[in-house]
């Protein structure tokens, strides 16, 4: 193993994790933290003051994700096996992350409008609001859980591709 190797692997390992965080931390508020909200077991209020320290970290992740899916893309990109379709898929995977970033932005900034509007932490929706069946499909959690998601298959069916074509060379 060379040391070029190496840090390709430690750049892989490093969207790998920033990956599982962001998307893990979206299973998270989807299978846990959204439920107690609607059975009244916490309040929307709490949800809202821990969701800045969630996005500072998911913030981070994008960083790293950026820079590494970066890197990534142009050793891929420059080898001799990457065909049409692996360009295809990339540029689709490219596409769907970059929207992902552009949905956590805009909900974090309406966070930190929400926090600047209501300083003493009362939350314009406070109350427990129930969400109707379609509405929940679209809300940002959803989409955001469903992108990544997609986002996730999209990578094991780049690495595929690229294995078979090295594995045919």
């Amino acid at each position: 193993m060379t040391l070029t190797d190496i840090i390709l692997l430690i750049i892989d390992w490093l969207h790998g994790v920033s990956a599982a965080i962001w998307i893990g931390g979206n299973i998270f508020f989807y299978l846990v933290i959204n439920p107690a909200i609607r059975l009244g077991y916490i309040s929307r209020k709490t949800s809202t003051q821990v969701s800045p320290l969630y996005y500072s970290i998911i913030d981070g992740c994008i960083i790293i994700l950026t820079l590494t899916g970066t890197l990534m893309a142009f050793e891929r990109l420059s080898s001799s096996v990457t065909t049409p379709i692996y360009i295809a898929i990339l540029g689709l995977k490219i596409a769907i992350a970059a929207w992902m970033f552009i949905l956590v932005r805009s909900r974090g900034r309406k966070l930190r409008l929400d926090r600047e509007a209501n300083p003493i932490g009362k939350m314009a929706n406070d109350h427990q609001q129930k969400m109707s069946p379609i509405k929940s499909l679209f809300s940002d959690t959803t989409v955001l859980l469903s992108l990544g998601l997609v986002i996730f298959f999209l990578s094991d069916l780049l690495n595929y591709l690229f294995q078979s074509q090295l594995a045919i060379k």
